[in-house]
């Protein structure tokens, strides 16, 4: 018992100690809202040369307006 203790009271600093915090924040954040407002700017004029309209149809204003983060 005696042998025990410390052991498991060094196995358990060890644990404690090698586990990620849940508070840290990420490294990126995610892309879209203004970003992909401004890819779709540049490259609708691309797609309606070599595609048509039906081309730029799945580039529509309702999902920008769903998009976060632009004004």
């Amino acid at each position: 018992m005696v042998k025990q203790l410390p052991v498991m009271i060094l196995a358990l600093l060890l644990g404690a100690c090698s586990s990620k915090s849940a508070d840290t924040e990420p490294s990126q954040p995610p892309k879209g809202g203004c970003y992909q407002s401004q890819w779709q700017a540049e490259t609708a004029p691309v797609i309606n040369k070599r595609m048509g309209p039906e081309g730029l149809e799945k580039y529509d204003d309702e999902h920008q307006r769903q998009a976060p983060g632009c004004p």
